[in-house]
């Protein structure tokens, strides 16, 4: 998923200010679950900001073998950003258009 397709979805970000801290955290986040929730509730508590990586689909499949992701990229970062299935669908049908 483009920066430019994301920003579509997440709006503007906030300006950062001085002292401001950052958080960061990544992973698959394949088939999203309790854990994931909790992870992320966690991170954004410890600072003004959470940058939240996706792992691409090949290290996905790398690291868990195969059958895995479950999920494409633009599906799990759109489940990460708490997106409803419509606004993933529409996501895929244009990454399918852009392809």
């Amino acid at each position: 998923m483009s920066s430019r397709r994301l920003a579509q979805f997440i709006g503007t970000p906030k300006k950062a200010k001085a002292g401001d801290k950052v958080v960061y955290v990544d992973g698959s986040f394949d088939v999203l679950h309790v854990g994931h929730v909790r992870i992320l509730k966690l991170a954004k508590e410890m600072g003004d900001y959470l940058i939240v990586g996706v792992h691409d689909d090949a290290t996905v499949a790398s690291v868990k073998g195969p059958g895995f992701p479950v999920m494409s990229l633009n599906e799990r970062a759109l489940n990460v950003l708490g997106k409803p299935p419509e606004a993933a669908a529409a996501a895929a049908t244009a990454a399918a258009a852009a392809a």
